[in-house]
């Protein structure tokens, strides 16, 4: 069956991940196709043909086969058209004005604090190329995301749903997000319903299949078997950095819960064992399983 909707993805970001999820919780037939960021290939999302369909040259795009190929950008946008496009009952999106207004609040809440002081810690901490900074900038994110959480934590003592008392695109907006607390080291002990509330999220058939069938690079959280202690390594990405100046050396860094034992000093083990880079971002995302074939005397828990 041709799909009725094509998304833009990347493996690695989280954004991208709120839409599959939506997606499957819609039962709409749809393909992934993966751009690398920062590239001006065919297959980057800096290419000339993919800024035509986002001018911000990011994912997710999405691409409506139903509607004429109508194209959206931005996530939250995305979401809100899927909800109004194929789910017109307001199920997910608000049946009356209020419901709208109170879903809108909370998804621009998202979209402008919590995802954005995240994305900020995210960076510091994973992304940045210099990795000893003033401790004051993570402070400063980790503040922010904890004063967010306190909110989130009064909202979720008083219902299991952040926006109405159903799942709405809100929920499905701040799943990938917060999926990625404890890969942040952020401290979920004195938020006890958000960590349930994470564990509602996680159990969703949708996200299941959505992170099954089109992220298994990214954080699969609860998927993982009891034996990987899932609730110590709820996002259990390892990470690997390719330095290309440095031939075929590799630097393996693990998760606060992952740690290695040995470095692996050739990428080339890691390509004969299907393990592919990206060589325009010097890294790729592995899952723990895999990386065990490879490297069996890496152990896992603290």
């Amino acid at each position: 069956m041709a799909p009725q909707v094509t998304l833009f993805s990347n493996a690695g970001a989280p954004n991208p991940a709120k839409i599959a999820i939506f997606l499957e919780e819609l039962n709409i037939e749809y393909e992934v196709i993966q751009r690398s960021l920062r590239k001006g290939g065919p297959d980057g999302a800096q290419s000339a043909q993919f800024l035509e369909l986002n001018p911000m040259g990011k994912v997710p795009v999405i691409v409506d086969h139903t509607n004429n190929d109508f194209s959206v950008w931005e996530s939250a946008a995305i979401l809100i058209y899927l909800a109004e496009r194929f789910s017109p009952d307001g199920k997910y999106s608000g049946k009356t004005l209020e419901e709208r207004a109170v879903v809108s609040q909370w998804l621009l809440f998202d979209a402008s604090q919590l995802t954005a002081n995240m994305y900020e810690l995210h960076w510091y901490k994973r992304r940045h190329p210099v990795k000893v900074l003033d401790p004051s900038i993570y402070e400063h994110y980790e503040t922010e995301i904890y004063n967010l959480w306190s909110m989130l934590e009064r909202r979720l003592d008083r219902q299991d749903w952040l926006a109405l008392d159903r799942m709405t695109i809100v929920d499905i907006a701040l799943i990938p997000w917060l999926m990625l607390s404890n890969f942040l080291r952020l401290d979920l002990k004195k938020h006890p319903n958000i960590a349930t509330y994470i564990g509602r999220l996680e159990a969703l058939p949708s996200v299941k299949r959505a992170y099954n069938h089109h992220f298994n690079e990214f954080a699969q959280s609860s998927m993982e078997p009891a034996d990987r202690k899932r609730d110590l390594i709820r996002d259990y990405r390892w990470e690997i950095y390719h330095r290309t100046a440095e031939g075929e050396s590799s630097i393996v860094r693990s998760l606060p819960t992952l740690e290695k034992q040995s470095t692996i000093q050739s990428t080339s083990i890691l390509r004969n064992n299907g393990i592919e880079f990206d060589n325009d971002m010097h890294r790729t995302h592995v899952r723990v399983d895999e990386l065990l074939k490879v490297c069996p005397n890496a152990r896992v828990g603290g």
